[in-house]
């Protein structure tokens, strides 16, 4: 299927419009990833150093000398304290990592925590001098762990204190699913406006392609070439200027071309008729000048003279005739003015105007319906009475003229042939036959075949032929039916 430029172009915009869209959900995605992770981490790490210096403060303040009380009630009760105030759980380990307390103890009873932290963990607690963030999974559930170290006077842990964040320690769903479903919102609008955006961009680049489409279909180097006009100054006009320059060379390089051709051919054409009319023209004047003297001399046979003179001067005469009716025959081949033409009729006339010809013409049609073409009627007789006309004189005298016309139609054509059993056409001579000037007879110009096969081809149709030398020869002439031409018209006017 042929996609036009048009359907290229907006499909072309369509297409950016929609993939910008993905990259831009996808980049937003990422973008909420990271920024929700950022923020979820800062906040517990706000949260831990508020829980850190609450539990330091109330170690300071309740410790005798070096012991701290961690297994103690009011420890306890005021880790709770602290998780209350700060919306936290909170986990006390000791520096070993085995758990001392906890504010949901239930998290080690099911198993969601483990009540010794792993061995990594405390690596990286020791390497480092301030908190650590732990990203965990449990139960295919994603978490986040803070872990610091509470130290006695000397610098040394006495404690890990570890704060799990289970309620948003990712994205929140839901959030995510609010911006999502008003992002896609906002697109829908956005690719309706795109649509249409790109709907009238293609409409109206490939609407100026279109006119001038059709003007260059439309320019005829035969008639005055009229320029094509673009106000804008864009790539579109230096393509339009360009074609004019070139239509306007092409045309003067036309009309050189065809006057050249219209000189040269009429020089051909005066040589050869000033040939064919000097034939005639010199027995025509051996006559007058016997004539003449016959007169002179009072020859006893003075009127059978005058009579053969007589009939040489019709003779000649009407062989200038046919000389000048030939030539202007093939001058002047008038506009066609085409109509239905049914063959058989054509062929039956043909048939009764040679009639007096002491030659058989038999026509065979494989299919009696009518054979409609669509062509000039008064041309496609003139072809059909030169082609016979060619086939009887082609018949020598020895020889029992036999003219056959087949006629039938296969798919969208109608088939004529026309086949003799003349002299034929020597090999040598066979490349030549549709030439104007060129004969084989020892009267006329040699326009006919030439003329039937212009005759041929104005209407749409072709010509071949067959020959053996001495058997015969059969013309070939295929024309499209009237129904073909008809559609093919209605195709290119839709």
């Amino acid at each position: 299927m042929k996609i036009t430029l048009r359907k290229r172009i907006y499909l072309l915009m369509i297409s950016l419009v929609l993939v910008s869209f993905v990259l831009i959900g996808a980049v937003t995605l990422i973008f909420f990833r990271n920024e929700n992770a950022k923020y979820h981490a800062e906040r517990l790490l706000r949260k831990e150093r508020s829980v850190l210096k609450a539990i330091n403060y109330f170690l300071e303040n309740n410790r005798d000398g070096e012991v701290y009380p961690f297994y103690t009630k009011e420890f306890a009760d005021k880790i709770v304290e602290v998780s209350v105030i700060n919306s936290f759980e909170i986990n006390v380990f000791d520096p070993r990592g085995e758990l001392i307390t906890s504010t949901e103890m239930e998290y080690f009873e099911e198993g969601i925590l483990a009540e010794r932290i792993e061995a990594n963990t405390l690596k990286r607690l020791a390497k480092s001098d301030s908190t650590i963030l732990v990203s965990d999974k449990k139960e295919e559930q994603n978490y986040l762990s803070t872990y610091s170290y509470i130290r006695n006077d000397r610098g040394e842990p006495i404690a890990i204190v570890n704060l799990p964040y289970f309620s948003k320690e990712a994205l929140n769903k839901e959030e995510v699913g609010e911006y999502f479903t008003s992002l896609i919102e906002i697109y829908v609008v956005l690719l309706i406006i795109a649509l249409l955006i790109a709907y009238f961009l293609s409409s109206n680049i490939t609407k100026s392609l279109r006119a001038i489409g059709e003007r260059m279909r439309s320019a005829d180097i035969s008639t005055e070439y009229e320029a094509i006009t673009w106000q804008a100054n864009d790539e579109i006009g230096e393509l339009v200027e360009q074609y004019n320059k070139m239509m306007k060379q092409l045309q003067i390089s036309a009309s050189k071309l065809a006057k050249s051709e219209r000189e040269s051919a009429w020089r051909e054409m005066a040589k050869q008729v000033a040939h064919e009319i000097k034939n005639p023209l010199t027995p025509m004047k051996l006559s007058v000048q016997q004539l003449e003297r016959a007169t002179k001399d009072q020859k006893p046979d003075l009127d059978q003279r005058i009579e053969r003179f007589c009939k040489l001067m019709v003779q000649q005469i009407d062989t200038l005739s046919d000389i000048a009716s030939e030539f202007s025959n093939f001058a002047q081949m008038p506009k066609a003015v085409n109509e239905l033409i049914d063959l058989h009729m054509v062929l039956d006339s043909q048939r009764e105007l040679f009639k007096s010809e002491e030659v058989e013409i038999k026509i065979e049609s494989a299919d009696q319906s009518a054979c409609v073409i669509y062509a000039d009627k008064s041309q496609i007789e003139r072809m059909m009475t030169n082609l016979i006309k060619n086939a009887v004189q082609a018949i020598p005298d020895d020889r029992e003229g036999k003219i056959e016309l087949k006629l039938n139609e296969s798919g969208d054509e109608v088939m004529l042939s026309i086949s003799d059993n003349g002299s034929g056409i020597s090999p040598e001579l066979v490349d030549q036959i549709f030439i104007p000037n060129f004969t084989t007879k020892s009267h006329g110009m040699g326009l006919g075949l030439s003329m039937v096969k212009t005759i041929v081809e104005f209407s749409g149709g072709k010509i071949n032929f067959e020959t053996k030398y001495g058997e015969g020869t059969t013309f070939f002439i295929v024309f499209p039916k009237a129904e073909k031409i008809e559609q093919d018209e209605k195709l290119t006017t839709g």
